[in-house]
């Protein structure tokens, strides 16, 4: 890949600026529609179930249903380590840029800061510019989000569920929330049996079950023999009922954005410094700890020989990362009542800048990748 191919396929992509736009649009007739009060009071929750409970599980599914490649089984497994270490120590570490704040704050936008829009925002402008080589893509995307999945619908959650005590449980300081947790079965099972993460379970397993000698018995007249664990493609319906629900994921979750901040004051959260302080958060530092961690196994690869990271799953990695907030979050944070219009009001923000910061991310990694002589 030369630069001019970079920066066309970078500043040049008709589909980026498109799936920008297209966002823009619905969190604005979700705006509309709240502000005349078209819609009944509080849909915005009903939006939610939908999202958690039917659009994100197919969605996690659906990443999984891909061919295997034994060629690069080392990179695959090697891009789902990094993003293992990547997510769990954001997950977990995130809230502490924020200790100075409220518990509530502190952990609703530590996990603004922690979960990009993974499926709809990097991943899909990688595979519009680099068509041609989709199957690298898919599985690389995939493997980089294993964890992903697995601590949004875990360590997310867990987050938000921990409650509050009451005020006259209080006896330092009022103005200060403090959070205790039980770990019991009433508090584990929204976790456990998490449809997000049952999903998840089944994807990996049927997709790295394709390595069992011999179980390509499926017949399939474009890919010749394919893994019975691939039940999108020879189970009627299975592939199109999952990507009818995948696709409502964003477009429901935007509405409820748009619903939530015309609850809200836009102008005033527009003058909050902590708003603007969790962008830079979201959409420059997280890529830059991202690429910090890639540059380190790249490293290792080429010191050792022992495996090396191609250019493009270097570039997927961080389109990845630099994507604005998972609207998930939004979603977690209206259904658990915790600051939902400050996380609302700045996953739009995270939105409307990243019009500036993921190309130049893309770009950025992109030129990485072709000079540093660490990727292929």
């Amino acid at each position: 890949m030369s630069i001019n191919e970079l920066i066309n396929n970078t500043f040049g992509n008709f589909n980026f600026w498109s799936i920008l736009i297209a966002v823009i649009v619905v969190i604005g007739i979700g705006f509309f529609l709240q502000k005349k009060q078209i819609i009944i009071k509080d849909w915005e929750k009903v939006l939610v179930k939908i999202v958690l409970y039917v659009a994100l599980p197919a969605l996690a599914l659906k990443s999984f249903l891909v061919d295997i490649n034994t060629s690069t089984l080392t990179e695959a497994f090697i891009v789902m380590l990094i993003g293992g270490i990547f997510f769990t120590l954001v997950t977990f570490g995130s809230q502490f840029f924020f200790y100075k704040t409220r518990p509530s704050l502190k952990v609703s936008l530590g996990m603004v800061v922690a979960f990009p829009s993974a499926a709809y925002f990097g991943f899909p402008i990688l595979l519009a510019s680099f068509s041609e080589q989709k199957a690298e893509i898919l599985t690389m995307s995939s493997m980089f989000l294993v964890a992903f999945w697995i601590l949004l619908s875990t360590g997310a959650i867990y987050y938000f569920q921990k409650p509050l005590l009451d005020k006259q449980h209080l006896t330092s300081d009022l103005n200060r929330e403090t959070y205790k947790y039980q770990f019991n079965w009433k508090n584990l099972k929204p976790v456990v049996l998490n449809p997000v993460l049952i999903a998840t379970f089944i994807g990996f397993l049927l997709w790295i079950s394709q390595l069992i000698p011999g179980i390509n018995l499926i017949s399939n007249s474009k890919n010749g023999l394919v893994s019975i664990s691939r039940i999108d493609v020879y189970i009627p319906g299975v592939n199109k009922i999952l990507e009818i629900l995948s696709v409502m994921a964003s477009p429901l979750a935007w509405l409820a954005i748009g619903t939530v901040v015309a609850k809200g004051q836009l102008v005033k959260a527009l003058k909050n410094k902590i708003v603007w302080y969790t962008v830079f958060l979201r959409n420059i530092l997280m890529p830059l700890i991202a690429l910090l961690i890639i540059l380190f196994f790249a490293w290792i690869g080429d010191l050792s020989h022992g495996f090396r990271l191609s250019t493009l799953v270097l570039m997927l990695m961080i389109a990845i990362v630099a994507s604005p907030t998972a609207t998930t979050i939004v979603s977690y944070a209206i259904a658990f009542h915790r600051e939902q219009t400050l996380v609302s009001e700045t996953t739009s923000l995270t939105i409307l800048t990243s019009f500036i910061t993921l190309p130049l991310w893309i770009f950025v990694a992109g030129l990485i990748g072709i000079s540093t002589g660490l990727f292929t």
